[in-house]
């Protein structure tokens, strides 16, 4: 029965890694603004530029748990050259509905096909990851820990 479980961790973790055996390519994917307007593709709108996507759930307890902390980094790194992104796979709705209440401080979007949490290997929320001005993924974070903000602020560092 041990190893049942152990086995079974290490097929989800060898699937939140994802399939893609080249790890640093470029990702690139389709996303719509909570606010209106039509859809963005990464790539387009956010050419050259680094972008630090979070993605989350309204339901999410350790996403309202550091949505305080990635509005501060939003705050701080926005102004340095660094889009920030929060995405989120349900229903625009739901996730105005969430906004109107407890806004994030960066651009909201929603993730109706997928496409982001696909290419981001969201296999689960909280998921943090920063691309560089390539979109290639240099920091990666399922779930939260103590650390993550931590990490996830020298990895910020490293792009300015």
């Amino acid at each position: 029965m041990r190893f049942r479980a152990v086995a079974l961790a290490c097929m989800v973790a060898l699937l939140a890694v994802g399939c893609n055996t080249n790890t640093n390519a470029p990702v690139d994917f389709i996303v719509k603004p909570v606010k209106g307007g039509e859809d963005v593709q990464l790539s387009k709108a956010y050419k050259d530029k680094p972008v630090m996507c979070y993605m989350w759930a309204t339901w999410c307890g350790p996403c309202k748990q550091i949505a305080p902390m990635m509005n501060k980094l939003a705050d701080t790194y926005q102004g340095k050259g660094i889009a920030f992104l929060a995405i989120s796979p349900e229903k625009l709705k739901v996730i105005q509905d969430s906004e109107s209440h407890d806004p994030h401080m960066m651009t909201v979007m929603s993730d109706p096909y997928n496409a982001a949490a696909d290419a981001l290997h969201a296999t689960a929320f909280p998921t943090l990851v920063l691309l560089d001005k390539e979109h290639r993924p240099i920091f990666f974070s399922l779930g939260y820990n103590d650390h993550t903000m931590d990490e996830l602020k020298a990895a910020l560092d490293t792009l300015l």
